[in-house]
């Protein structure tokens, strides 16, 4: 199973959607993970035995188990997450195989739109864009929810990167949404969140955790379909780039990714 795979979850059906299997098989031992147009289920382990195969992982939020039949170059399977949802999927190997640029799917409504924001802080403060500690400054806005796996890995980064670019006026602004729907039922998973991680830049709640409540939230934009979803301005606050989803450290496209965004800091 060695390589790349074009996975479709959900065949011929309207819930059908793409991704990206990357495996690695070492004897019975089976490593891997698998990468959607959002983000990917993290690191994968399990077994192979003759045409059968086994990758699961349970991360403290999600427990995915992922079981299938190889043959040749096609696999079929079942994807299990948690006692509630499953579904089939079916691969080809493929070295080339590729999704949408994540740069491209989401974006301003009106390319003359301006960004902006206002939300309370962990002390119940109101920050927005217009404050003075972001003048003058380019802006890292993560959107992102402490219960989201992919959120974990980014904000990891994120803490890494802050501090390396603090000093060139650069900030970073993490803003949640999270299951509990007010600030007070939010603050204790934040504190914990922002003590585990070291993250020094700001939190904001933006509220419940909702796909639909974050596009209201940010209505310049055309919506938001994942969590994390990254906004990057320049020093005069103009939108330069936004970046849907994450590939985390169990992905080929990490280290790329780490590379291309340093590149973009250094150059704002």
């Amino acid at each position: 199973m060695n390589g790349k795979w074009s996975v479709n979850f959900s065949p011929d059906t309207e819930e059908e959607y793409p991704a990206i299997g990357e495996f690695q098989q070492n004897g019975n031992d089976l490593q891997g993970t698998f990468i959607t147009e959002t983000g990917d289920y993290r690191f994968l382990a399990g077994k192979v035995y003759g045409e059968d195969f086994y990758l699961s992982c349970f991360d403290g939020s999600h427990a995915f188990l992922f079981k299938g039949t190889i043959n040749g170059d096609d696999l079929k399977g079942t994807f299990w997450s948690g006692t509630s949802w499953r579904e089939p999927f079916v691969a080809k190997r493929n070295a080339d195989a590729s999704l949408t640029d994540p740069y491209k799917l989401t974006y301003l409504k009106e390319e003359t739109a301006s960004f902006d924001f206002s939300f309370s802080d962990l002390m119940g403060q109101t920050v927005s864009l217009q404050d003075q500690k972001f003048k003058d400054k380019a802006v890292v806005v993560q959107i992102f929810g402490t219960w989201c796996p992919n959120c974990m890995d980014e904000t990891a980064l994120y803490t890494e990167l802050s501090k390396a670019y603090k000093e060139k006026d650069i900030e970073f602004v993490g803003v949640a949404f999270e299951r509990g729907e007010t600030l007070d039922k939010a603050l204790p998973l934040l504190k914990k969140y922002q003590e585990h991680f070291d993250i020094d830049y700001t939190l904001l709640f933006g509220g419940k955790a909702s796909k639909k409540l974050a596009s209201e939230k940010f209505p310049m934009l055309n919506k938001i379909i994942s969590f994390p979803t990254t906004i990057v301005l320049n020093r005069k606050h103009e939108v330069i780039k936004i970046h849907t989803g994450f590939y985390g450290p169990a992905t080929s496209a990490y280290s790329e990714y780490e590379k291309d965004f340093r590149q973009l800091l250094d150059e704002i």
